[in-house]
């Protein structure tokens, strides 16, 4: 699992280039994305700190959840409005789960060579 600040930059360069953002608001989004990531560093809420015991997992499943609806607020607040329907219609309601592991499918899927296909 990547660092906070390198998954911020990470994170950052694949939403603002997809949406064609301009400097300033790529800034304020890896800010939000950088604190986003800290606190769930903190919280031990990343996909490495999974829990093993299933009656661990499900509270983990449940903290995770809640921090992902409020962070999503947070980063949809850093997006210019002129960019937040397209932000909202490629990421979803909560970017920090469903939405950005779909994006990253997808692009799994047009960046593999079409000999992987057959």
């Amino acid at each position: 699992s990547l660092p906070p600040k390198d998954y911020a930059q990470f994170q950052t360069s694949m939403v603002t280039d997809y949406l064609g953002m301009e400097e300033s608001s790529v800034t304020q989004y890896q800010q939000t994305m950088e604190q986003i990531s800290e606190q769930l560093a903190e919280n031990q809420l990343g996909w490495s700190d999974r829990p093993e015991e299933p009656a661990e997992m499900r509270e983990w499943f449940e903290k995770r959840r809640e921090f992902e609806e409020a962070s999503s607020q947070y980063l949809l607040d850093a997006i210019p409005a002129d960019h937040q329907e397209s932000y909202a219609a490629t990421f979803g309601e909560r970017p920090l789960s469903g939405g950005m592991r779909d994006m990253m499918r997808g692009m799994r899927t047009i960046l593999r060579p079409s000999s992987a296909n057959q």
